[in-house]
């Protein structure tokens, strides 16, 4: 064989292999084979910052999809997807709700023309849809009010022994109870 040929072969195995990952890894995340990733916060595309002004909300939702895999942030509706892969769970927990209520109410206000209404959850072995409710936009606002409560106190009470949620942490300035 010359080696132009054994070239031409190893890339071709390399792309079958690859693919067959790519396949094995949508299929993993339970989110519609034909959807377009546009944007991404775990290493997969570009990562956008979405903001509400209005309710001073931000936050990047995992994953950000065109449902028509157009990739088109001008002609697809766009749904915010949060991935919990290690979370095994038979129900949604309300954390979750109300985190990816926020991903919904922050796609809303930047695209509002492309604004799907609803976005998914997905668990190690299971995917939960989250509309976006009057109910659930109240309770997100409400929680937005506590937390914000909270960064103005110095007496945030630590409830973990997890050093790597206190590096993270946004209230770790003023929390006297970090672990790091």
């Amino acid at each position: 064989m010359t080696p132009i040929l054994i070239a031409a072969l190893t890339c071709s195995v390399l792309a079958i292999i690859a693919g067959t990952i790519a396949f094995k890894l949508r299929r993993r995340t339970g989110l519609p084979g034909s959807a377009r990733v546009i944007s991404s916060d775990v290493g997969q595309g570009e990562a956008r910052l979405l903001r509400d002004p209005a309710h001073g909300l931000i936050g990047k939702p995992d994953y950000w999809l065109a449902p028509d895999g157009s990739g088109s942030i001008d002609g697809s509706p766009l749904i915010p997807v949060e991935v919990k892969p290690m979370r095994r769970a038979k129900a949604l927990y309300e954390s979750d709700e109300m985190e990816l209520a926020t991903y919904l109410m922050l796609v809303r206000a930047t695209a509002p023309s492309r604004f799907a209404g609803y976005g998914w959850v997905r668990y190690a072995d299971q995917s939960f849809r989250v509309d976006l409710t009057p109910e659930r936009e109240r309770r997100v606002l409400a929680y937005a009010a506590l937390v914000r409560e909270a960064r103005t106190r110095r007496d945030i009470a630590r409830n973990h022994r997890i050093p790597g949620r206190c590096r993270g942490c946004a209230v770790r300035p003023q929390c006297g109870d970090a672990l790091v």
